[in-house]
Order: structure tokens, then sequence, then C-alpha cells
């Protein structure tokens, strides 16, 4: 599943196939702090666009968020920073 360098994420939630996918989970970053996390949208081999939100507290409202990726290369480039 997505995550950063900041925030490590699983997702017990997690249904890909037909150039869609949804994820559901939790992220927690280094000093506990945890966010819930709900992610759908459309894939491709080449880019994702996932839309969805995050819930800072429980039984609060999810903030909008949203992920775009495009593929740039078949391999990291070297001195490529991982966001």
């Amino acid at each position: 599943g997505l995550s950063t360098r900041r925030w490590q994420c699983t997702y017990p939630v997690r249904e890909v196939g037909g150039g869609n996918a949804r994820f559901e989970g939790v992220c927690q970053d280094r000093k506990g702090r945890r966010v819930n996390v709900r992610l759908n949208g459309p894939y491709t081999a080449e880019s994702f666009t996932f839309r969805g939100g995050a819930q800072v507290l429980r039984g609060t409202p999810y903030i909008p968020a949203s992920i775009t990726a495009r593929r740039i290369a078949a391999q990291c480039p070297a001195g490529a920073e991982y966001f």
C-alpha cells in the first residue's frame, strides 16, 4: 500500500482490479500518531489518481485528500528522492 517517509500505512481493505483500486486503512507516524485513510480511483501501468480522505479523530468527518502519480522511468534515476 501507499506509505511515505513520514507515514507507515497498513490497508486491511485492499481491492485492486479492472483499472480501479480501493484502499482503507491506518497510517502512523514516528511519534505514534494515527490517521484513518480511505483512497480509491483509477490506475494504469503508467499512472494513478486516487481520491479519498483522512480522519484525524474517530467520529469526525474525513478531510478530503488526493494523490496523483505517473511513472517517469523504468528505473529510479540516480539521486532520486523517495517522498
